[in-house]
């Protein structure tokens, strides 16, 4: 059973129930690693590979091990959605916020997006066209923020818990849910026009 599949620059991951697989660009041998129990989440960011480990926090994988990142022991007990290179250091999402990384550690991010996340069940999340970032809830919520770490919506998508995100070549955020498919144009492609773009009368008709 194959949890997760990662692209790379040199290659693919995949992340099964015990094993974590590697499949090179250039032909190579396969990589094959036995993986510990305590291995929640794989994220790749930045020409790296992370996991978070149950009890010890966030971790670069070297070669099928575990190396710990400085400060990366704030995730040892809360989710990570995510992790996203931004220019230099790292955009984490957490359980209790936003966290900023780079090589002095991890630290939170103060401010309304932390404050909004906090305490919700975050569970995945993707970087969209515009360089905002989606945030899909166990509880079924759907959330943005832009790339000034500005709130910019939220979306109850229903019941079900949003398990993965992705964006196709249009374009357009699919989320997967455990009981539904959702394909959404986020951010939305509408923009307001009126009387001091220009516009006048009554609009009778329209086209992208």
């Amino acid at each position: 059973l194959v949890w997760d599949v990662m692209p790379t620059s040199d290659g693919v991951y995949f992340r099964a129930e015990h094993h974590l697989f590697f499949l090179p660009d250039d032909g190579g041998p396969a990589g094959r690693w036995a993986l510990p129990e305590e291995v929640r989440a794989f994220h790749y960011a930045g020409g790296v590979l992370y996991a978070r480990l149950a009890g010890r926090g966030l971790c670069r994988v070297e070669d099928g091990r575990f190396v710990d990142v400085p400060g990366g022991a704030v995730f040892a007990d809360q989710i990570l959605a995510g992790v996203f290179e931004r220019g230099g250091h790292g955009l984490l999402i957490g359980g209790r916020g936003l966290y900023r990384a780079d090589n002095d550690g991890i630290e939170r991010v103060p401010g309304p997006v932390s404050d909004w996340l906090d305490g919700r069940k975050n569970y995945a999340s993707r970087e969209l066209g515009d360089g905002s970032i989606a945030v899909g809830t166990l509880d079924g919520d759907l959330m943005r923020f832009d790339a000034t770490l500005a709130v910019r919506e939220q979306i109850d998508l229903g019941p079900f818990a949003v398990h993965d995100l992705d964006v196709d070549r249009e374009g357009g955020l699919w989320v997967a849910t455990e009981g539904d498919l959702v394909r959404l144009a986020m951010p939305s492609p509408w923009s307001f026009l009126g009387a001091t773009q220009g516009l006048a009368g009554s609009p009778a008709d329209f086209a992208w």
